[in-house]
């Protein structure tokens, strides 16, 4: 996840002189520390880094990237609790009229997003928005960088000082996104006008806006006069563009005919032009998908073969070529071309060999020959990734030697290359990978060897603790791990709650109270509860999930869908049915207003809802919902999912008035 941060970290470093002020030291410090696995002192490196930023002025060039630099090293270490409050913290030492507001508003909304606290995110992108709306161009400074488009890098700035209609429509995209997400599809519908009113903006965005909205009518009309302008202006650049938006846009209502249609006009526009080759060709390969999944498996062969003749030095063209040969069962004829175009073209890059390699590897596989198969992918891999700059220590051949002696039942040699891998993972290029592995191990060694699994586990917890002064998510990640290995053991069940709380604690000291982290410590219990047949607990905690999703993202939303269905199913199994089919009818109701087209979700919901109405003589209703479900059915793209269960519903009216 840190690894994210680079890009912002050597922006600044590019702007820093030398030697580079003390901040930047300090965040290239933490960087080193962290990468060599001596987590205390990258700690203190980034509180240093930390402190250094809350002394400098606000008005430092710099100052937005160092802010955004040092929330990236927080959230990516799993504490974005801390990385909203260091953005925090530096917006109230802004002006109100400053425009960094409007890039550090829009980051604590992600850090929010992030956590699943939607309605905390809006809040922050509707003042993201705000700001951004209202926002002047912002002066250069003396060495002719502006504080914003030069020292933080953003690319959606369009000029120096320029808060164009594109960086507004950046805004509000995202703020118009989030509203249809939590089912406000008026305030939704407001800001799409806004974003189709702005002049010269790309209609594009408004148009995928409309179509999310589900007004289809009107995101074809913005789609083809985008095109349509393209085509009558002759501009080919702008044609691939508009033509391949529109393309798309018929493919997801799988109109395949139209969407063929205008790629093969575009495809005509764009002529033989050498200099238009990569925009006709990616006109080609989506016009070869679109015929594929029309069944046109002839005309999509043929213009991949086009394709191939026309770009005969292009690996992706062969490559794309080969695959289709190998599917139509010419494999023999795919692996040849595929190594006469590997012989012939000694300068490719390494991830154009590794493409081809692994080509390769898929048709050795699909031909029956594993171990060909798997030298192939290896030799890919070794391609596809550039040597490290030095020696790195590597865990991954301990952990699959453990694997492999666990399943041959060798328990000693599992727990020492298990062992090993933990002691060794500290500076390991691919400690990520200890958590999981180890903790199955040492589930699957519980039977066998009680004392070493509790040995293997004693050493994993010891060592991510170790790390979580600077990074959590490891840690936080293993409990999560271990409740879900230990809850299914009956054995295990006094240990359970202990389990349980302890990743809530660490979730809640990582993301904050009010996240979907804290929400899955609930779930956790849910489900606990109901392992032990105790359905009253577990109603008591399906009621605190709800309350806390609604906190997170209101009543519409699908999340909050999730724990109303699971709701309803509980009170069932307190065999209070009046209750029961309240919830279901919240649910149907959600359901209706999340979803814009009908779907399986809100057939399914609705029949669930009959039937338990069905089971207290309410057939009336019952039998309604049983023919919405129906009508929803029938417009999905699969045979009737309803009919079977709308006939019992029948039946089941039918058996009641002969009683």
């Amino acid at each position: 996840m840190l690894r994210g941060i680079s890009c912002c970290l050597l922006a600044g470093l590019a702007f820093a002189q030398t030697p580079p002020a003390p901040i930047d030291a300090a965040i290239q410090a933490y960087q080193t520390a962290h990468q060599e696995g001596r987590f205390d002192e990258a700690a203190a490196r980034r509180e240093e880094a930390l402190g250094l930023l809350n002394a400098t002025p606000a008005d430092t060039p710099q100052f937005g990237m160092w802010v955004q630099t040092i929330a990236s090293i927080y959230a990516g270490a799993g504490r974005t609790e801390q990385a909203r409050t260091t953005i925090l913290s530096s917006l109230a030492r802004l002006s109100p009229s400053d425009v960094l507001r409007v890039v550090l508003l829009d980051r604590v909304s992600d850090f929010w997003y992030t956590d699943g606290n939607l309605l905390e995110a809006l809040k922050y992108r509707e003042q993201a928005a705000a700001a951004a709306e209202s926002a002047k161009p912002v002066a250069p400074s003396a060495n002719g960088n502006t504080r914003l488009a030069y020292s933080i890098g953003i690319s959606w700035l369009q000029s120096p000082g320029d808060f164009s209609p594109n960086t507004r429509t950046y805004h509000y995209q995202r703020l118009a996104d989030l509203y249809l997400e939590l089912g406000r599809r008026e305030a939704g519908a407001s800001i799409i006008e806004k974003i189709a009113a702005l002049s010269g903006v790309d209609q594009s965005t408004a148009a995928s806006l409309y179509e999310r909205e589900g007004r289809l009518d009107k995101a074809e009309e913005l789609f083809r006069s985008q095109t349509d302008r393209a085509l009558a202006q002759s501009d080919p650049y702008q044609i691939a563009g508009t033509v391949q938006n529109l393309a798309f846009f018929y493919q997801r209502q799988k109109r395949y005919t139209d969407a063929a249609a205008i790629l093969e006009k575009g495809i005509a526009a764009t002529g033989s032009d050498p200099k238009l080759r990569d925009q006709s060709n990616s006109l080609r390969q989506t016009l070869a998908t679109v015929l594929r999944q029309s069944g046109n498996s002839e005309g999509a062969a043929n213009v991949d073969r086009q394709l191939f003749l026309a770009n005969p030095d292009d690996s992706g063209a062969i490559g794309r070529y080969a695959n289709q040969l190998a599917a139509e069962h010419h494999a023999e004829q795919a692996e040849e071309l595929l190594n006469g175009f590997l012989t012939a073209h000694s300068n490719l890059q390494p991830w154009e060999e590794a493409n081809i390699l692994q080509s390769l590897s898929n048709i050795a596989r699909t031909n029956g020959q594993p171990q060909r198969a798997d030298e192939l992918a290896r030799a890919a891999q070794e391609k596809g990734s550039p040597p490290p700059a030095q020696p790195q220590i590597i865990i991954g051949e301990d952990l699959q030697q453990a694997n492999i002696a666990m399943n041959q039942r060798r328990f000693d040699d599992a727990f020492r290359f298990a062992a090993h891998a933990i002691a060794q993972s500290g500076r390991a290029a691919d400690r990520d990978q200890i958590t999981n592995t180890v903790l199955r191990l040492a589930s699957e060694l519980e039977t066998a060897s009680p004392e070493r699994s509790g040995q293997l586990m004693r050493q994993l917890f010891e060592t991510l603790e170790s790390w979580a002064v600077d990074s959590p998510g490891p840690l936080l990640n293993a409990l999560h791990t271990h409740v879900t290995l230990i809850a299914h053991k009956k054995d295990r069940s006094g240990d359970v709650p202990a389990a349980i709380e302890r990743f809530r604690s660490a979730a809640v000291a990582a993301h904050g109270a009010k996240s979907e982290a804290a929400a899955d410590a609930l779930r956790f219990r849910i489900a606990f509860e109901q392992t032990r047949e105790s359905p009253e607990q577990a109603l008591a905690s399906s009621k605190d999930l709800l309350d806390l999703e609604e906190s997170l993202s209101g009543p519409i939303h699908q999340r909050y869908l999730d724990a109303m269905e699971q709701h309803a199913q509980l009170y069932e199994s307190v065999h209070d049915r009046k209750s029961q089919i309240e919830a279901l009818r919240q649910a149907v109701s959600i359901a209706d207003k999340l979803y814009v087209s009908p779907n399986f979700r809100n057939g399914n919901l609705r029949m669930t809802a009959a039937f338990a109405l069905a089971r207290e003589g309410q057939f009336e209703e019952a039998e309604q919902l049983a023919s919405q479900a129906l009508a929803i059915g029938a417009r999905l793209d699969q045979p009737q999912p309803f009919q079977g269960q709308a006939e019992q519903i029948r039946k089941m009216r039918v058996t009641a008035q002969l009683k």
